[in-house]
């Protein structure tokens, strides 16, 4: 559409993952009229950076309202977690990282938890709990049953009963099910007869 009157700005973020899923028209107007810019992900661990970091933990204090005033010990364990997430998740050695809407999740957590024991300010000791308790789905999967896949094998609804016929040898085994004529391969590192 040309020559429409238009008077606004767009901004729109995405993951690189899904930078592929947005539409190509729209990124063609965009490059066209604009710009596409890919933000860092970290910042460098420095004074300065740290105190901008301690600034954006009393803005979301501020701006939530619900949770307490942070003590000294709590920032700089924020800004700690933020130095090994830039270090574990983007792979920058002497990097904080910027990822802050998980730093601000990781602060509502400690606030949460502060409110929750009736402190008065969050402390270091809530940090560190919160830290344990909002970890993403994937990593408590991970802790729990070893590996992602793990949580898939045992999520599943129960196997049917099933008649194996059972070989001497190594070579795959025929399962034959009771419900249903489909047949699937299976191999069976050793036989309960050897």
């Amino acid at each position: 559409v040309n020559d429409v009157p238009c008077d606004f700005i767009f901004v729109g973020a995405c993951n690189i993952q899904d930078l592929e899923q947005v539409l190509s028209p729209l990124r063609s107007r965009i490059a066209g009229n604009g710009y596409e810019v890919l933000v860092n992900t970290t910042m460098e661990d420095n004074d300065q950076n740290r105190a901008r970091l301690a600034q954006f933990i009393a803005q979301e204090i501020n701006v939530d309202g619900r949770i307490p005033q942070a003590t000294r010990a709590a920032v700089e364990g924020i800004i700690k977690e933020a130095r090994q997430r830039g270090k574990r998740i983007d792979n920058q050695n002497n990097a904080l990282t910027l990822r802050l809407r998980e730093l601000g999740g990781l602060l509502r957590a400690a606030g949460d938890i502060a409110v929750m024991n009736g402190d008065p300010m969050i402390e270091l000791k809530h940090i560190d709990l919160a830290i344990k308790r909002s970890r993403s789905a994937e990593d408590q999967i991970k802790e729990r049953y070893g590996s992602r896949r793990g949580w898939e094998l045992t999520s599943r609804r129960p196997r049917r009963k099933s008649r194996r016929i059972i070989s001497r040898t190594r070579r795959p085994t025929r399962t034959r099910c009771f419900t249903d004529h489909r047949c699937r391969l299976s191999v069976y590192p050793s036989s309960p007869f050897e």
